[in-house]
Order: structure tokens, then sequence, then C-alpha cells
């Protein structure tokens, strides 16, 4: 039976080890030390490393899912608190379990993308990028 309690020293447990969790880390890459970890907190809980990882995944879709609404909900008068007693224990793996992408990325592309193809299209109508950039030549 999972209280409150036992899963809040669970989560508590695989913080403890970040080659579970945190991405950004070399160790998260080490499959021989996660699978060790994964057994190290099965053993600790009386359950299965196969259990183990479940219960780790099903607790992080859960936060990750709160964390859309408290998101989603946050510009429409704002204030929405989330109640899972769990969220705030949990909360460490909410920016560190996928590696960084989204609008930001996107962003960022796109404005290089937009630059560049002003820089291309100036080019293509002063015909001043064909010149060889100084010190290249051969005398």
């Amino acid at each position: 039976m999972w209280t409150n309690e036992k899963i809040l020293s669970f989560i508590n447990s695989i913080y403890l080890r970040p080659e579970l969790w945190d991405v950004e880390k070399n160790c998260y890459k080490d499959r021989n030390r996660k699978k060790d970890s994964w057994q190290s907190v099965a053993s600790e809980f009386a359950i299965t490393p196969e259990e183990a990882y479940k219960k780790f995944r099903s607790l992080r879709t859960y936060a990750k899912n709160e964390q859309k609404k408290l998101h989603k909900n946050s510009g429409s008068g704002g204030g929405k608190i989330v109640k899972w007693f769990a969220y705030d224990t949990i909360s460490f793996i909410l920016s560190r379990d996928i590696p960084e992408s989204g609008m930001d990325t996107e962003n960022t592309i796109n404005e290089v993308s937009s630059t560049l193809y002003c820089i291309f299209t100036f080019c293509l109508h002063s015909n001043t990028c064909l010149a060889m950039p100084t010190g290249l030549d051969d005398s």
C-alpha cells in the first residue's frame, strides 16, 4: 500500500540518485549505474526494480500533468495552486528529465533562419557578398 508518507520517501530516494532522473548529468547515461540504483530503490521499498520504475513514471506523469494545469491556468486570473501533496517534493524532476526543447529553441531557430534569409536576399540583390574575405587571397 502506497501511503502519502511512503510516496514522499520514495520520491526522496529517487532524488538522491540523479542517474535516475537528471538528463544533464553524465551518470544518467550509465546503464549499469541506473540498473543498480533501481535495484537499490526497489529493495528499500520491498518491490521489484520494474515496479519501482513504473511507480516513478506514474508519479512523474502525474506531476507533469499538474504542472501543465498550472501553466494553462496561470494566464486566466492566475493564482492556481497545486493541491497534490507530493508536487513540491517531486518538483526537482519537472524541468530536468527532458532535454531542452520547445518554444525557446524554435524561436531561436526561426530568428536565425529569418536573419540568414535577409542576408542571403541582400547578397543576391547587391552582389556585395560575393567578394573574397580579407586575408584569404593567394598573393
